[in-house]
């Protein structure tokens, strides 16, 4: 898994080698997450992770949502297939606080329901959205 990071003012900008499945990753599996500011969750929030749901849903072939971070953490997003075997990891690094931008693209893989799971400093957040082909 490779990250490149360049820095323009209050965006960063990350490229994340996407993972597809048991095997290795090619140059051409890739994902952009974004950093889109320094907005944060309410002061005092009881909820440092927040995962919204993907759009456009369902999606034929790349789909994004965003994570708002609350407060530095290491975070790991992951998608599963319909019997929650892994399928791809999309981020696994510390994160300061902000609203990410991921997007997902999924031209390997076949028709049918996906789930992705975003995990940091104790919390997990899980949503579904369908591939159609």
């Amino acid at each position: 898994m490779g990250i490149i990071m360049k820095r323009h003012s209050t965006l960063v900008h990350l490229l994340i080698i996407l993972l597809l499945g048991m095997g290795g990753c090619g140059k051409d599996d890739e994902i952009a997450a974004t950093f889109d500011g320094d907005e944060k969750l309410e002061e005092g929030s009881q909820t440092p992770l927040m995962l919204t749901q993907n759009y456009p849903n369902p999606f034929n072939p790349v789909t994004t949502f965003k994570v708002y971070v609350a407060k530095e953490m290491h975070l790991s997003i992951r998608v599963y297939g319909e019997e929650w075997q892994e399928t791809s990891k999309l981020l696994n690094r510390t994160l300061r606080p902000g609203i990410y931008s991921i997007s997902f693209d999924a031209k390997d893989l076949p028709s049918g329901v996906y789930y992705y799971v975003a995990e940091g400093d104790g919390h997990k957040q899980i949503r579904a959205m369908r591939l159609m082909k």
